[in-house]
């Protein structure tokens, strides 16, 4: 027959009480994490989604941020909440400039009064279509 000491009782459930609370919240941790890198993803896919209208020969700059947000939402769902897109042109829209598309939001959250900001930005030059001068090839 086998006698436990009386000194070593409850220390299995001082160590549950110990471990099972520190290993849910890496748990949880890493859920967020998870959570935050999806909706990061989601919003540099809108971002360039909506980069590719902007940079369209004829189309108007401001057009890509609405393009920008339709796709936030229709992506995202619940994963990005409130996307927003701000369109910043540096340069002429007829002769050649840069168009940048920067997505905000936030991100999915396990913790309800934590919602952690998520900003992406793509830029490429806009199009710009030109005919040939006189004795160019």
């Amino acid at each position: 027959m086998h006698r436990v000491r009386s000194g070593d009782r409850g220390a299995v459930t001082l160590e549950a009480v110990l471990i099972f609370p520190a290993a849910l919240a890496l748990i949880m941790a890493a859920l967020s994490a998870a959570l935050w890198l999806y909706a990061r993803d989601i919003a540099l896919s809108a971002a360039r989604q909506g980069l590719a209208d902007a940079r369209d020969a004829g189309a108007s700059p401001a057009s890509g941020g609405s393009a920008a947000v339709t796709f936030a939402r229709r992506a995202g769902g619940a994963f990005l909440g409130g996307p927003s897109a701000v369109v910043t042109v540096t340069g002429s829209t007829t002769t050649g400039g840069t168009v940048t598309i920067i997505v905000t939001g936030h991100a999915l959250s396990l913790i309800p009064w934590w919602h952690p900001a998520v900003t992406q930005a793509a830029q490429a030059p806009l199009e710009v279509f030109s005919t040939p001068q006189d004795g160019a090839s």
